[in-house]
């Protein structure tokens, strides 16, 4: 099939940070990213000084691009957005507005995943179980970073994305000791304890919390004080896993009972979707604990019972790549463009 070459400006914005890029494809239909810039997303109350300070890094050409892509972590319904992790609120009549275009592709960040999965180098994807690929069934993405993103995706004559708010399920312990940890999270989130608490960067930060909860009274007092002084940083989290590389055994206790809850929630996605096109494990924290998700994540995923033998025909991925959002943004775009495009549940 050939294609007409097409530009966009595209974003990944996330909790933390938010990535730009502007994305070409090609005859071929291959997406090219480039003058890629990162910018914390909290640096700014809105959306607008961002994207406004990012096209003003291009050259007037460049810039002139009247097709854009965006990625956003919360859900999207009726072209409007209110963020999860940020105190943002984006709607398409206003973006075209503040952008002057006709033409804005606003969808959940994990949309985009589902989306960049199948434009991502082979390189950069590592499979964790061969399983038995399906390509006519379900094709799964969840990550954890600031939040946990889920989605799903059929291929058919189309390829539809339906994005999940999966992440906002509850989080539904295993043990003693996560008996434990819902305990306190109830007290913090006496509305609703959802598995994200658990499962993302601030999650981590929990676990560590409620270890250290447990284990203080056999801990010399001089890790305790130096485990409160990490807990009481804005991002814990980033410490715990600086901890786990240096060999300290409660932040590596901590990050291993992390990548089991992560596996057991994505034992569960799977289970509730069958996602025999394969499961792919994308965001941030994965990358950064790759030795720990190799070691432990798929014994967590496979641990239902007597369902072990269904979740085992599952291929899983991990996605390796950091620019996966922004491909899938801009493949996202160019569906539209292309006259390729099936919304999922999400109406824009």
């Amino acid at each position: 099939m050939n294609f007409s070459i097409a530009r966009a400006v595209v974003a990944d914005l996330g909790g933390t940070n938010s990535r730009f890029a502007l994305a070409t494809r090609d005859a071929q239909g291959a997406i090219h990213l480039a003058h890629a810039v990162t910018m914390e997303s909290r640096s700014s109350n809105s959306l607008d000084p961002l994207i406004h300070a990012y096209r003003a890094q291009l050259t007037a050409d460049e810039a002139s691009v009247a097709s854009f892509g965006l990625a956003v972590a919360g859900p999207v319904v009726h072209g409007k957005c209110v963020a999860t992790n940020l105190p943002w609120v984006l709607e398409v009549d206003a973006l075209r507005a503040s952008l002057q275009t006709s033409h804005v592709a606003l969808m959940n960040d994990f949309e985009a995943v589902a989306w960049g999965v199948r434009e991502s180098p082979a390189e950069l994807l590592e499979t964790l179980q061969r399983g038995q690929m399906n390509a006519a069934s379900p094709l799964a993405v969840i990550g954890a970073g600031t939040g946990l993103g889920e989605a799903l995706a059929t291929m058919g004559e189309r390829f539809a994305v339906m994005p999940t708010e999966g992440g906002h399920a509850d989080f539904a312990p295993r043990d003693a000791f996560e008996d434990g940890l819902l305990a306190m999270l109830r007290v913090r989130f006496p509305e609703h304890v959802s598995v994200e608490r658990v499962v993302s960067g601030p999650g981590i930060s929990s676990i560590f919390e409620y270890a250290l909860m447990v284990q203080r009274g056999v801990l010399p007092r001089s890790d305790v004080q130096r485990y409160e002084a990490m807990l009481a940083k804005d991002d814990p989290e980033r410490d715990v896993v600086q901890g786990a590389s240096e060999g300290d055994a409660l932040c590596g206790e901590v990050l291993d009972r992390f990548v089991d809850l992560y596996g057991a929630e994505a034992g569960n996605f799977a289970l509730k979707s069958l996602p025999r096109a394969g499961l792919y494990i994308a965001g941030g924290l994965a990358t950064r604990m790759i030795d720990r998700m190799r070691a432990r994540f798929l014994s967590a995923f496979l641990a239902k019972g007597r369902m072990r033998g269904v979740l085992e025909e599952m291929p899983v991925h991990m996605v390796i790549d950091p620019q996966v959002g922004l491909r899938g943004a801009a493949a996202r775009v160019f569906a539209e463009m292309h006259g390729n495009y099936s919304f999922g549940s999400e109406c824009q």
